[in-house]
């Protein structure tokens, strides 16, 4: 198992395994599928993105199977905050801790970006076992918002944690 940084030649790579994640997880994720594909040339955006900025880390085994992405807020008041996103495992690459070295690596490796004391995430309330995962890493529950992802008819309420890196 290899848990890196994504490159610009994982980006097409990263692109499937986070529309297959958006397909299977409608209630998981607030991107849609057509919004993702829609988005411009993500290619270049894993090849221009700052190491201090934003960073997406890869589980591989021996191919891609898990992502999760971090990325620091711009206005000059919040650049203390960065915040987690789309962290998403393949069913088959379930259950052996792959999640947690991911959510290690970026801890790690976010613990050198300049002045930065926060990681923020939102995880939907129904998504039990990524509470605990990121419970069990050391983030806090500092907030609910009800009904903020609507799938079809029905409502999900979301969870807003936060990792105190200093």
């Amino acid at each position: 198992m290899e848990i890196r940084p994504l490159s610009e030649a994982d980006a097409d790579a990263w692109l499937a395994l986070r529309l297959r994640a958006l397909r299977d997880h409608p209630d998981a994720f607030v991107a849609t599928p057509e919004e993702t594909e829609a988005l411009p040339a993500v290619r270049k955006r894993f090849a221009t993105a700052r190491d201090d900025e934003a960073i997406v880390v890869g589980a591989f085994d021996p191919h891609l199977v898990g992502i999760v992405g971090c990325y620091r807020l711009e206005a000059t008041k919040e650049r203390h905050i960065a915040r987690i996103w789309g962290m998403y495992i393949a069913p088959e690459a379930r259950g052996r801790g792959i999640g947690r070295r991911m959510l290690d690596a970026v801890i790690a490796l976010t613990r050198e970006w300049p002045e930065l004391d926060h990681l923020w995430l939102h995880v939907m309330r129904h998504q039990t076992a990524a509470r605990r995962l990121y419970l069990s890493c050391g983030f806090q529950v500092i907030g609910t918002h009800p009904r903020v992802l609507r799938v079809g008819d029905r409502y999900y309420d979301e969870d807003q944690m936060v990792f105190r890196l200093r």
